[in-house]
């Protein structure tokens, strides 16, 4: 279980130190993921993601990167 997190948090890292992986569309950003694109969207001030694992976890590597990303979050850049 934490190696799936850990795993979650380093893609997350990869994903956040490419630019090209974001595309802000209004009030909502397109994330190229490795397996597809994702959309995220502000609900309630937190980010959503329409990835499986969000739904599941609330919370994923999408969300984490773009927060990196945007520098919406401290973190490990």
């Amino acid at each position: 279980m934490f190696s799936d997190r850990i795993g979650k948090i380093q893609k997350a890292r990869l994903y956040a130190l490419e630019p090209e992986r974001f595309t802000v569309s209004g009030e909502a950003v397109i994330v190229r993921g490795d397996h597809g694109d994702y959309i995220l969207t502000r609900q309630d001030g937190e980010w959503v993601c329409t990835c499986g694992y969000y739904r599941r976890h609330h919370w994923c590597a999408h969300t984490l990167a773009y927060e990196w990303y945007a520098g919406l979050r401290p973190g490990i850049l």
